[in-house]
């Protein structure tokens, strides 16, 4: 793209909390190559080949790199210019929240279905996910449900994943391409790691975060270290749905404000960027840069 003059831009959003684990850092490289080795190999030589060939200039910088949330030293150091805009569900946050509408009746938790067991990208990269006992993950996710339902009296509903087709949880109610509205009027919200954790963070709800025995131990690396990172990032406990008994044991707090308020600075939206859409700041940076 050098060669004929391309100009080139970069997107640096979606990002969650990385690891805060006291293991060094070889020796976690190490269990993630072994987890996933082809994945770890590609990675390390884009982080050896890529400074290697911006260095002889074989590949320019990005003449505007659009980062959502906190700016890291990377984006700045391959990009000539950083713009500030919105995580897109900041954006569809926004125009939800101007509504007036209810989708579901009565008083609700929302649960942030990932269609965990037939996930597109569990083909592609060896999160574990692909070990799990689907019959398994789903009792034990209705059952602790139940107990949910019984202790708040309220319904569990779902808000289903985008790319799931059969996702049924007994017979509760599934939503589907409706987790912002869902999640505005829900009382509090459950959930793996989701990236559509945004919504209840912008929505200051309560969260329950939770896994199973199998997520713990076919997942341990990937799905499971994400919901503890996220969830120490936020101050909230984590529950083990096996070994949750009785409703008792469920309790829904009130979220930390500060840590929220953190959140949405760090990965979903800047002050310089949240009073606009992120549509309006891309096509004034394109227009000026063409």
């Amino acid at each position: 793209m050098s060669k004929y003059n391309c100009k080139m831009i970069s997107f640096g959003w979606g990002r969650m909390p990385t690891s805060v684990s006291s293991t060094p850092f070889w020796r976690r490289a190490i269990r993630r190559f072994l987890v996933e080795p082809i994945n770890s190999m590609s990675l390390a030589i884009g982080l050896l080949v890529v400074p290697a060939y911006r260095a002889i200039k074989a590949i320019s910088r990005f003449e505007i790199v659009f980062t959502a949330g906190e700016v890291t030293p990377l984006d700045s150091v391959y990009a000539k210019k950083v713009v500030s805009l919105n995580w897109r569900d900041f954006d569809c946050y926004k125009k939800v929240k101007l509504l007036n509408n209810k989708i579901v009746k009565g008083r609700y938790a929302v649960f942030l279905d990932q269609n965990f067991c037939h996930h597109p990208d569990a083909r592609i990269s060896n999160y574990g996910q692909s070990a799990l006992n689907e019959n398994l993950y789903k009792q034990s996710l209705n059952r602790f449900f139940s107990l949910t339902e019984e202790a708040y009296g309220i319904k569990v509903v779902i808000a289903a994943h985008p790319t799931s087709s059969n996702e049924k949880f007994e017979q509760r109610e599934v939503y589907r391409m409706a987790t912002a509205d869902l999640v505005k009027n829900a009382e509090f919200v459950i959930m793996h790691s989701s990236t559509a954790l945004s919504f209840a963070i912008l929505n200051l709800k309560p969260i329950l975060f939770i896994y199973t025995d199998e997520i713990k131990e076919f997942c341990k690396l990937t799905i499971f270290s994400q919901i503890e990172r996220i969830a120490l990032f936020l101050g909230e406990d984590i529950y083990n749905v096996n070994q949750i008994t009785n409703g008792s044991q469920i309790i829904v707090g009130s979220p930390c404000i500060e840590n929220y308020e953190s959140y949405k600075y760090t990965y979903l939206t800047s002050r310089e960027s949240e009073e606009f859409f992120s549509a309006e700041i891309f096509w004034r940076e394109l227009s000026a840069l063409l």
